[in-house]
């Protein structure tokens, strides 16, 4: 990919209007909002609004069951007895915080609070959430690439094994982590989508299919969709845009032009 840029017009020869798409950080980091207004802007331009799943059909309740370990299971016998003192040990050091506090839930819900951490909570909302907010202040027509369900069904195909070799790993080199999220960052605030695609999939190992390339599908043909019916600002994860099996490629393939705006 020659050009690299977070936000690309999308237009189709059978069509008089403009469409985008625009690569989001999941985040309330400002570093993330450098482009925000540009974006916008796109956005009050167009007819529909998508993030990856409507916002406001998000279950809190039905989220809360898929973080939580199965069958009566505590962390501390999903771990062993060395790694479950070796990650409380780094919490309480660095956090104040016991890992007894994530007892039945999942290792990846510790693993994304440890994330979390490492980026800054400056503004009130994430990016994907401000985006949403303010499409939902001009009302404009609200919509889902995915579902609620399909993004939770996704955490449920992670296994176990693979969660704690990950919490372990970010226990282990927390400096190294910080630093590559860092780093994401940096790369995001380019718009340097190609980078940020590669490194996503390398994080994923095996996860890549249905957590890159199954959904890419999925949302280019939602997209797809609805562009044929209104024009539309699709904000989503700028790791699902550039690769020979992202969004931008898929679009293409289905007839769009894709021109970067910056």
């Amino acid at each position: 990919m020659k050009k690299q840029s977070l936000l690309w017009s999308v237009e189709h020869p059978n069509l008089e209007y403009t469409s985008y798409i625009f690569g989001t950080m999941h985040v309330q980091d400002l570093r993330a909002f450098k482009h925000f207004e540009l974006a916008k802007t796109a956005l009050e331009s167009c007819d529909a609004f998508a993030t990856e799943f409507r916002l406001d059909e998000a279950d809190p309740t039905e989220a809360a069951k898929h973080f939580i370990l199965d069958d009566g299971l505590t962390l501390n016998e999903v771990l062993t007895r060395k790694q479950f003192e070796k990650a409380d040990k780094f919490l309480t050091k660095r956090f104040n915080i016991s890992l007894n506090n994530f007892l039945f839930q999942k290792p990846l819900v510790v693993t994304n609070f440890l994330s979390s951490s490492i980026l800054q909570q400056e503004m009130q909302q994430s990016l994907d959430e401000t985006l949403f907010t303010h499409a939902k202040s001009i009302d404009k027509v609200l919509l889902g690439l995915e579902t609620f369900e399909q993004q939770l069904a996704i955490l449920d195909r992670i296994s176990l094994k693979s969660q704690c070799k990950q919490l372990m790993s970010m226990v282990k080199n927390f400096k190294i982590h910080r630093r590559a999220i860092d780093k994401l960052t940096a790369h995001y605030i380019k718009g340097n989508i190609l980078q940020l695609y590669k490194s996503s999939k390398k994080g994923m190992g095996k996860l890549r299919k249905p957590m890159l390339y199954d959904r890419n599908r999925i949302m280019t043909n939602r997209i797809d969709e609805i562009i044929q019916q209104q024009s539309l600002f699709a904000g989503i994860g700028a790791a699902h845009l550039a690769g020979s099996k992202g969004i931008i490629r898929g679009l293409k393939e289905k007839g769009y032009k894709l021109r970067p705006c910056f």
